[in-house]
């Protein structure tokens, strides 16, 4: 389990987020307290899906165990981002 804080602009938005049977599911505004708290805004997120970057990062901050946010970071695919929608 993994609680995310994604923040856009003034604004801040929290999900608790859980993988389970190869399912993502994301719950808004609930804590479980033995998850680790991450801070980051939607582009940071979408670096890190896309892996543009990678923790530790200066835009990603966690508060507790690091270990299952990469954790749920491994555990998403990676796509070839210029992939030809249709091919000749």
């Amino acid at each position: 389990m993994v609680h995310a804080r994604l923040l856009r602009h003034a604004q801040s938005q929290r999900f608790l987020v859980t993988v389970e049977n190869a399912v993502f599911h994301h719950y808004p505004n609930r804590v479980a307290k033995d998850a680790p708290t991450v801070s980051l805004t939607r582009g940071a997120l979408a670096s890190l899906v896309i892996g543009e970057i990678a923790l530790p990062h200066e835009s990603v901050a966690v508060d507790g165990d690091a270990e299952p946010f990469a954790t749920f970071l491994s555990l998403l695919d990676r796509f070839d981002f210029w992939f030809e929608i249709v091919m000749p």
